[in-house]
């Protein structure tokens, strides 16, 4: 009887001991994935990421980091949902680091740098709460102007009237 106590006490002693080191190893995930989402947000300057070759090359060793924690942290012993997390952290993990090493958009893609304003129609407008459905108004017809426009110029182009004529 004595040993059967034991025997249980110890089981339930190491398994104490590996729940909360599992625990902890899934609040490691968490922080590291809170690192990245800050590392994906570093280096903001005027509303863009700054892409000078310094600060790419401090975050790829940030990167790298970010990588090696990971590597620390098994999910061997986790239920399916969490094995899941981490891959996904991988893979995020993965992404930048294939970006920073093989893409580089910001030396190689000049349109890399448009994003900005290509986002800009979706950015808030700090437009009175009075006014707003005027300023909609006003988006709309402009849009519907310029679609108009566009159309008009497609159909000359493919009007034979146009084409016989030149």
């Amino acid at each position: 009887m004595l040993l059967t106590t034991a025997s249980l006490f110890l089981f339930l002693f190491f398994f104490t001991i590996a729940c909360a080191a599992q625990a902890g190893s899934w609040d490691r995930l968490l922080q590291l994935h809170q690192d990245f989402l800050a590392l994906s947000e570093a280096g903001m300057k005027d509303a863009a990421h700054d892409f000078s070759p310094t600060a790419i090359q401090a975050r790829a060793v940030q990167l790298k980091e970010l990588q090696s924690r990971l590597r620390t942290i098994s999910p061997s012993a986790w239920p399916v949902d969490q094995k899941v997390d981490w891959v996904l952290v991988r893979i995020e993990l993965n992404d930048l680091d294939f970006r920073y090493r093989v893409i580089r958009p910001w030396s190689r893609d000049p349109s890399f740098y448009l994003d900005f304003f290509r986002t800009m129609p979706y950015a808030d407008v700090a437009v009175p709460a009075s006014k707003l459905n005027n300023f909609r108004i006003q988006l709309l017809f402009r849009d519907w102007c310029s679609k108009r426009k566009r159309i008009s110029r497609k159909q000359e182009e493919t009007s034979p009237i146009s084409r016989s004529s030149t």
